[in-house]
């Protein structure tokens, strides 16, 4: 297994890791970004409309030290905003290391060092990161989330998330007369009872029966889970509780939430979005930079 020694250690390559990244290249402090998927911005390439714009005017989704450009409009739109993510990576020379799943991050206390096995998805392979600081940056939407429901294993029709279809609205409404998701002409068709809202789901019975907490039952072919995300961090951190609660959130509260003890911090936890991720991406790179100077300062 090929170990790699590199100061900071930055776990997702979405816009919280990109901007850390950014921030500590800034500082000239050497970083590297793993990322699972084959992308950056996986989330905005492939889990949103093709019609999406940002519902922020541009000034509050800039990334440090790099605006959007004066020449986008204020609502940028979703290939606006990765054109523009592409220019900051560019411009900040981020290092990125694609298709590498994160499986374990776990912190020696006697080196006070962080240890990240990652699976290089596409040969296989397994790489050892050692870092002085680890930055999660996976997000707090990393996966869709479906609740548990008693029966679910065992429903002989066909369950997904919202997330997962890849094709935007329009090229599924196209293809299939239909698309996953409440637009006005939904809503049109909910006030004439053309399409029907039920309660939550109680359990799935025999077959294809869904019941209902109000009693009703139905039987449907395919159920759709519109349930949101959640973050992974459980999954693979092993030391969370350094920062993180048991629902892989922060445990301390904003504006505290983006550092913890034992060089482990966190950015785009905040809920405030791309403004929070900015707040966040900053907050680290300079924090890591006082620890690495007061470190250097007791050496000499």
């Amino acid at each position: 297994m090929e170990i790699i020694e590199v100061p900071v250690v930055i776990v997702g390559a979405g816009p919280a890791g990109i901007a850390t990244a950014g921030c500590l290249n800034k500082l000239n402090i050497p970083n590297i970004v793993l990322e699972r998927d084959d992308c950056n911005a996986s989330f905005y390439r492939k889990r949103t409309h093709d019609n999406l714009k940002l519902h922020l005017d541009k000034k509050f989704c800039s990334l440090p030290h790099y605006p959007i450009p004066p020449s986008l409009p204020n609502f940028v739109t979703r290939v606006q905003f990765l054109r523009y993510i592409e220019s900051y990576v560019a411009h900040f020379n981020v290092a990125i290391k694609y298709n590498r799943a994160v499986e374990s991050a776990v912190v020696y206390e006697r080196s006070n060092k962080w240890r990240v096995v990652a699976k290089d998805t596409s040969s296989g392979t397994y790489e050892t990161y050692v870092s002085d600081f680890l930055v999660v940056a996976t997000g707090e939407n990393s996966e869709g989330y479906i609740p548990e429901i008693e029966g679910l294993d065992k429903y002989d029709g066909v369950y997904m998330h919202s997330s997962k279809p890849k094709e935007g609205p329009f090229a599924m409404k196209m293809k299939n007369g239909t698309t996953p998701i409440i637009d006005m002409g939904c809503v049109k068709k909910i006030k004439n009872r053309q399409v029907k809202v039920f309660p939550a789901i109680l359990s799935i019975e025999e077959a294809k029966t869904v019941q209902f907490t109000n009693g009703q039952r139905a039987q449907f072919d395919i159920i759709i889970f519109a349930t949101g995300y959640r973050t992974n961090v459980l999954s693979w951190l092993q030391d969370y509780e350094i920062l993180f609660n048991e629902d892989g959130m922060p445990i301390p509260s904003y504006p505290n939430h983006w550092g913890g003890e034992q060089g482990i911090y966190c950015a785009g936890f905040s809920r405030l979005g791309l403004e929070g991720i900015s707040y966040d991406a900053k907050n680290i790179a300079n924090h890591i930079q006082y620890t690495i100077n007061l470190r250097e300062s007791f050496n000499h």
